[in-house]
């Protein structure tokens, strides 16, 4: 709702903050990991899916089979990398905040 924009703002600006000050928890860790990997192999389902993730891996010179590596690689993320990450790349000053609403009925 129009009232609660500032709210869920200023909830992800601390949300940001807290990760680039502190560790994540493991468990938070863990279960976004689980999410990630069970969410990555159900994308692949469908030959067209499985083909096209093949395909623009090959292209990017990761090679036709990295899907395969995919969970190997989430679980050698560890919570001092989603840190350091996000000191690198959420950067609050150069931040982009995108509000969509629905449009107002005409009275």
């Amino acid at each position: 709702t129009e009232e609660k924009i500032p709210v869920v703002r200023d909830l992800l600006t601390k949300e940001i903050q807290r990760m680039q000050k502190e560790d994540v928890s493991q468990q938070e860790l863990d279960s976004n990991k689980t999410y990630l990997k069970g969410t990555f192999k159900a994308s692949l389902e469908k030959n067209a899916a499985l083909s096209f993730t093949s395909i623009l891996d090959e292209l990017y010179g990761l090679g036709f089979d990295n899907y395969q590596h995919f969970d190997r690689h989430i679980d050698q993320v560890s919570t001092q990398d989603v840190q350091r990450l996000a000191q690198k790349y959420l950067d609050l000053n150069k931040v982009a905040v995108v509000v969509i609403k629905p449009q107002k009925p005409e009275e």
